[in-house]
């Protein structure tokens, strides 16, 4: 009776610090992004590689950084689609170079960022090539994982060895929301692999910024792109966003090189709350 006593009163105790903690976070993100956008002075990038580029959130990002002086390396399967959106990227005066190229590949996304970095030294690169799984996700898992972790992978780390020689640049890794949860069943396969990515750039940020390289972590919420449309993924329109909107956020996260930028505004709390039911859940009385 003693011993079950102690237990009830430790989990109690438990919960109790939990609730603390997640007052605490949800009353500090506003004074984080305050300072941040206080304190921070923008970055500008003037040669940059975006994987997944010829459409949706990496075709977007290629445009909103394209202008006169400024050089874009686009990267994905489509030859097709990779020529109209340098023909896009061109006509608002900036260079574009762009390779076919299959992330998975790690040979030859090597073999690509190390041209590109020849051509003109990368200062910012945005892995963002990624899948979501259709249903039943058993059925390609391997693919999904291959794409959105390998695929990952493959870009960063070629990437990382270019910048490690002059000690300056910029990673963005393009995650997802979903990554930031205890638990999401709708997109269990998809947000595990975006949580490795979560976990990774936790990991590996103070590390590369002794190096003076910078990493971005980007974890937007429900995008309205080809991808979620392909999926056959249903969300209602109020909780999703444009891709445009999606693109002025990346923009401002690696202009002030944040460490992982979640969005909308109202999906921090959403997580916090959510992670925090799930941990309560997980306590037996």
């Amino acid at each position: 009776m003693l011993n079950l006593l102690k237990s009830f009163l430790f989990d109690a105790i438990v919960i109790v610090v939990k609730m603390f903690l997640l007052v605490l976070e949800v009353v500090a993100l506003p004074f984080m992004e305050i300072k941040c956008f206080l304190t921070t002075k923008d970055k500008t990038y003037k040669s940059i590689l975006i994987t997944g580029g010829s459409r949706g959130i990496g075709a977007h990002l290629a445009l909103r950084y394209a202008g006169p002086g400024v050089t874009i390396f686009l990267i994905a399967r489509n030859e097709a689609k990779l020529q109209e959106a340098k023909g896009q990227v061109e006509a608002k005066g900036a260079t574009c170079h762009i390779f076919a190229a299959d992330v998975t590949d790690k040979e030859r996304m090597k073999e690509v960022i190390e041209k590109a970095d020849e051509m003109c030294n990368l200062d910012l690169v945005i892995a963002n090539a990624g899948i979501l799984q259709s249903y039943p996700w058993f059925e390609d898992y391997e693919r999904t994982i291959a794409v959105n972790v390998s695929g990952a992978f493959n870009t960063i780390v070629p990437t990382t060895a270019c910048m490690l020689k002059r000690k300056s640049g910029q990673i963005c890794v393009i995650s997802s929301a979903s990554g930031t949860f205890n638990g999401l069943a709708s997109l269990n396969l998809y947000g595990g692999t975006k949580t490795l990515l979560n976990y990774w750039c936790h990991s590996e940020r103070a590390k590369l910024a002794k190096k003076n390289i910078g990493l971005t972590c980007i974890c937007p919420s429900y995008v309205k792109t080809d991808l979620m449309d392909n999926s056959g993924f249903k969300v209602s329109n109020s909780l999703t966003m444009t891709v445009d909107q999606c693109v002025d956020e990346i923009f401002y996260a690696n202009a002030r090189n944040k460490a992982i930028h979640v969005f909308p505004s109202y999906v921090p709390f959403y997580v916090a709350w959510n992670n925090f039911v799930i941990r309560l859940s997980s306590i037996s009385f």
